[in-house]
Parts: structure tokens; C-alpha cells; sequence
């Protein structure tokens, strides 16, 4: 969106200055983490990855033709490592101004301005559900087998083979952010592409098979005994001041009390962060797998 910063209030323009992302949706070599970590710095629903022209939101980049090289045997990672161009197409800070132009070392009737998509150049690829962050990223976690989780009404398990009419199964929506264990549309789905429910298989979306979502077997409607009522404390916040909303929003933390795709390991464990009583948002948040149920309460 027009105007948009990120949660510190870095904009667009900063992000690419600062070679922070590259066109193809990817971390720049001086953003010091990894594309999961842009989550971190989400404002408004979005993070720089698609919010950003230059980081390429609403498309991905490819670099083509695949395993090209210049004359001197660079490829398109190290003109994008080496900060040997820009997305806009001119020399990097890493080009030395001795050598010929960019476009001398052409081969095979590619240069790295029409090869490479730190370049300004490879070929885009467009997502029947882009523009997302999510889109973009490597699936955090996978299955072969449903996977089981304890509730307070019993054990949740996420329908057997099941995938949404795109291919994506229940370990994606979780990953990817798309829903809410209440069962809601998540923090990465984009309003653009309509309900989860527009992408039901088998007469079942996300929402019904996928314990992440509010749905499984022993999940969902069926086991309101053991549906999340509410945050308990209310007002709970972590020892630095993040309340429950903020672990959902940014990622922190999965249905099941685990730490979620925008957890860095270097941070520690959930547990780390309890408040002065000792509680968690593991403890204390419905998104995390803690709050209040019916026959249960945090604290």
C-alpha cells in the first residue's frame, strides 16, 4: 500500500537503499536474516516482501536462462551477493568503475541486466495467490502423516490427505499464516483472494480439516468443550510488554504452544519471556495454545 513503514517505520525506499531485499522476493545481503524474518517487522497486515516494488511484491522473479553465467564466470548470485549491480539495472557498489560495462560481459546473448533479477532483469512468475510474503518462502514445516494435538476436549488431528483445491495441505496454512486456531482468515491471507473457504476440496476447507485452523477431527465446532473462549489474563503481556495479539499477528507462536515461523531461535524459547507470575503466552493465549476454555482457565 501506498505510504506503507514497517513496524520500526523503515519504508520502502529504506528497504531497497539499504539493499535490504532484492526484486526477487529474497533477503539482500545486508539485512542479516532470512526472508521468514521480514514477519518480525510486519505493519498493516504486510511485510516489505509485499508491500514493496523492489522486493518484490505482487511477483517473483526468476533468474533466467537457468545456470547462466557471464564471461568471466559470474552467475546471478554472486552479481547479487557481490553488490556488483542494482534492481534498477546500473553498477553496484561492488562493480569496479575500471571495468568494462555490465553489458560487455554478455554471453549467449544475456547479460546480467536481462539474466539476473538482482539485475533488474531474469523473468517474473506470477502465483495464482500472490502477492504474500508466504508465497515466496520455503514451507517451514511438512508431513507425511496427520498430525495429532492435545486439547483440553481431547486430541485434534488434521484430516488425512487432505489439500485445498490449490494443492496447499494443513501444514502450509500453518506455516504460511493463512488461519487462525479460531478459525478466522491469518495475518498472511490476503483479502483479495476471498475466503479460505472459496478453496475448500471434498466439501472441506482449512477451516474444517486442519487443527491450525480451528478444524480436525476432535477440532472445530464439534469440540467446543475445548475451544479457547479467550486470553487468560486478559491483558496478559510478556516481561517485554508483547501481549497475546502480537505473538499471533507476528508469528511467534503456534497453536500447539511451539514456537511459530516468525520465532527466531537466537531469542530463546517461548518460555523465556513468561511474565512475573510465570505465565507464558503458551499459558496464557488462545493462539498459542494456552488461554481460557470451558472447564479450563489461565492462570
Amino acid at each position: 500500500p501506498q505510504g506503507w513503514v514497517d513496524s520500526d517505520g523503515d519504508s520502502c525506499s529504506t528497504y531497497v537503499g539499504n539493499q535490504w531485499c532484492l526484486p526477487d522476493g529474497t533477503a539482500g545481503a545486508s539485512f542479516g536474516g532470512t526472508v521468514d524474518d521480514f514477519s518480525r517487522f510486519a505493519n498493516d497486515g504486510h511485510t516489505a516482501l509485499t508491500a514493496c516494488c523492489g522486493c518484490g511484491a505482487g511477483r517473483r522473479c526468476r533468474n533466467a536462462p537457468a545456470g547462466w553465467h557471464d564471461l568471466s564466470g559470474r552467475d546471478c548470485a554472486r552479481y547479487a551477493t557481490e553488490q556488483l549491480c542494482t534492481p534498477t539495472g546500473a553498477p553496484g557498489a561492488g562493480w569496479n568503475a575500471s571495468w568494462p560495462s555490465i553489458a560487455d560481459y554478455a554471453r549467449d546473448n544475456h547479460s546480467a541486466l536481462t539474466a539476473c533479477c538482482a539485475c533488474g532483469g531474469g523473468e517474473v512468475v506470477v502465483s495464482t495467490r500472490a502477492p504474500t510474503t508466504t508465497t515466496l518462502r520455503t514451507t517451514i514445516r511438512s508431513t507425511t502423516a496427520p498430525r495429532t494435538t492435545s486439547t483440553t476436549g481431547g486430541v485434534c488431528a488434521d484430516d488425512a490427505g487432505w489439500a485445498d483445491k490449490d494443492g496447499d495441505d494443513c501444514a502450509s496454512y500453518e506455516a504460511k499464516r493463512w488461519c487462525t486456531s479460531a478459525g478466522t482468515p491469518g495475518p498472511e491471507w490476503q483479502e483479495e483472494w476471498g475466503s479460505p473457504r472459496d478453496f475448500a476440496s471434498g466439501g472441506r476447507s482449512a477451516f474444517d480439516a486442519c487443527c491450525a485452523c480451528g478444524g480436525g477431527t476432535g477440532g472445530g465446532d464439534s469440540d467446543a468443550a475445548g475451544e479457547c473462549q479467550g486470553d487468560a489474563p486478559e491483558e496478559w503481556k510478556d516481561r517485554l510488554g508483547f501481549d497475546c495479539s502480537t505473538y499471533e499477528s507476528k508469528g511467534w507462536c503456534t497453536a500447539q504452544g511451539e514456537p511459530g515461523p516468525g520465532w527466531r531461535v537466537a531469542w530463546g524459547s517461548i518460555g523465556d519471556y513468561a511474565d512475573g507470575g510465570g505465565l507464558t503466552a503458551a499459558d496464557a493465549c488462545c493462539a498459542c495454545g494456552g488461554g481460557s476454555t470451558k472447564g479450563r482457565s489461565g492462570g
